[in-house]
């Protein structure tokens, strides 16, 4: 007994007969049942009701009296057994006011007038039975594609295995913790390796072991179960430095491993390590074996990377803050600079102009002291005259300092005669 089936209404047993044989390619999946009447009709969906059943290709002739086969066509949807079916009208003739009636409806999808042509009820009754497993046996299409439209069904089947799992790869770790998505992950990877199988794809490492080379090819990525691993980054001098420490639920080598690029960092263990590793080959056996591991990994890879950019934003920006530190730092350093050369400068200007002030002073107050004396001093003819040429050519040479050294000579060379 098959869960849905195709209902026949006709008051000509010739042509229920027909329509059984010529629906039988049909009848592996769905049970052929025949009424006579109106009323043998409607006890029919009352006993489908009653069991589960639903009528998925309803079968009409328009004359059973007073049009009774077109009311229960066009009040199909009104019983729970019979909503939702693909209808076909059958006609003696084209009668457009009863096709019409039906259309006005929205009740008829096929119209089919006898006598019709050997492979038409059948033509018609695929394409009906069709759309009707489409619209709701749309989880279990292929167990249908032997005797429907198998194109259609495949590529519904595609579609709804594309839509599910598109829909997977977001919907699958909303509201999930790093965590808990990789605890899923991990173990859906231990359900599908077996710790005891040939391929060795739970290993446990010791201390140092390495599993990653910086610079290196890398076909393996490792999901840690328990235990430790470093990072390790090389810098200019070739020192390697630690960037970073992952545990539990880490991925190691997500990144070359899936681009193909070199190892961007050396990955080695800090402890006893238990690892589920795998090559590009077991990790496609994992996936197609199990679709509901493939938008886990993808969730949390791309965590992974988010993780990852989100700490190279973060350092970036650190960097960014420590430069315009460093370049503020060093402005200031100039501006300090700057201000002790100019206190040098004025110290030393004022220290040039302290001597000669200083000199003035003294020789003041010796000229003070011998004012009178000289007022009082006569001079040769001589002696007058040499002086007042050094004096002319001292007010001469003033703007000349190089040459008043040797006005000085000259002066103390002047002999002073005092006149008795």
């Amino acid at each position: 007994m098959n869960s849905n089936v195709i209902l026949c209404l006709d008051d000509d047993p010739d042509v229920l007969s027909l329509l059984e044989k010529e629906l039988a390619p049909f009848s592996s999946m769905f049970d052929i049942i025949c009424a006579s009447s109106t009323h043998a009709a409607q006890e029919i969906l009352e006993s489908l009701a009653s069991s589960g059943r639903r009528v998925a290709l309803f079968i009409s002739d328009h004359a059973l009296g007073e049009d009774q086969g077109i009311s229960l066509l066009i009040n199909v949807d009104n019983h729970p057994a019979s909503f939702g079916a693909r209808t076909v009208l059958l006609n003696d003739q084209p009668n457009i006011e009863v096709i019409m009636q039906a259309v006005n409806e929205g009740r008829l999808n096929y119209c089919l007038t006898r006598p019709w042509n050997d492979g038409d009820l059948t033509q018609a009754a695929r394409k009906e039975l069709t759309q009707f497993v489409l619209s709701f046996n749309g989880d279990d299409l292929l167990k249908y594609c032997a005797i429907l439209d198998q194109k259609r069904l495949l590529e519904a089947h595609i579609e709804n295995k594309l839509a599910t799992f598109r829909s997977g790869f977001i919907e699958s770790a909303l509201g999930i913790s790093d965590e808990a998505l990789a605890q899923q992950l991990i173990q859906g990877l231990y359900e599908h390796f077996d710790e005891g199988n040939d391929k060795n794809v739970c290993r446990t490492y010791s201390e140092d072991h390495l599993l990653t080379h910086e610079g290196t090819p890398n076909s393996f990525l490792w999901f840690v179960v328990e235990g430790q691993v470093a990072l390790l980054k090389r810098d200019e001098t070739g020192v390697s430095h630690e960037v970073a420490r992952l545990g539990q639920g880490s991925i190691i080598g997500g990144m070359s491993f899936v681009t193909g690029d070199v190892s961007f960092s050396t990955g080695i263990t800090l402890e006893p390590t238990k690892v589920i590793k795998l090559n590009r080959a077991l990790f496609a056996q994992a996936m197609q074996a199990r679709n509901d591991l493939l938008p886990l990994f993808t969730s949390y890879l791309l965590r992974h990377f988010n993780r990852r950019l989100k700490r190279s934003i973060n350092t970036e920006v650190k960097l960014q803050q420590t430069l315009q530190s460093l370049e503020l730092a060093h402005k200031q350093l100039i501006e300090k600079e700057k201000m002790a050369m100019l206190g040098q400068l004025v110290a030393g200007v004022a220290h040039e102009l302290n001597n000669p002030v200083a000199a003035i002073i003294r020789n003041s107050d010796t000229l003070k002291d011998n004012i009178g004396e000289l007022i009082n001093m006569e001079m040769s003819t001589t002696a007058r005259e040499q002086a007042n040429e050094i004096m002319a050519e001292a007010c001469y040479l003033a703007l000349c300092p190089r040459q008043m050294r040797a006005l000085r000579r000259r002066t103390s060379n002047l002999s002073l005669v005092t006149v008795t």
